[in-house]
């Protein structure tokens, strides 16, 4: 009987410490890939179209993904987004304000999908 639950609590151990390591390897979900290719496509968009709104917007959804995956993508960080929406803004008090919001959130390392959360667990 001892033998088993020693067994059982080894395994157990192995299996937490084994889920765990392959966390931390995880590749990119489908979830954050397309929500980095929602990124991508708001931050062209707004640049090209010198728009604040969808830089914005972009930044937004940048600080909703979780760090490192955030970092992985080659699109510009909330930072550098927030600074030329607040550029194409021409001083408005109104994008400043939105700006400084997006600012001052952290991310939530969420994947949100159409309808569900999903492909961040």
């Amino acid at each position: 009987m001892i033998a088993r639950i020693a067994l059982a609590a080894g395994l157990l151990a192995a299996g937490l410490t084994g889920s765990a390591l392959a966390q931390e390897k995880q590749a990119l979900t489908p979830g954050i890939v397309e929500q980095l290719d929602i990124v991508s496509k708001l931050t062209n968009y707004g640049i090209e179209r010198k728009d604040p709104l969808l830089l914005l917007a972009a930044a937004r959804l940048v600080t909703t993904i979780a760090p490192e995956a955030a970092a992985s993508s080659d699109a510009l960080g909330a930072d550098e987004l927030i600074a030329k929406a607040k550029a194409f803004g021409g001083g408005k008090a109104e994008i400043g304000a939105l700006a400084d919001d997006i600012a001052s959130e952290s991310s939530r390392g969420l994947c949100h999908g159409p309808g569900t959360v999903y492909g961040c667990f």
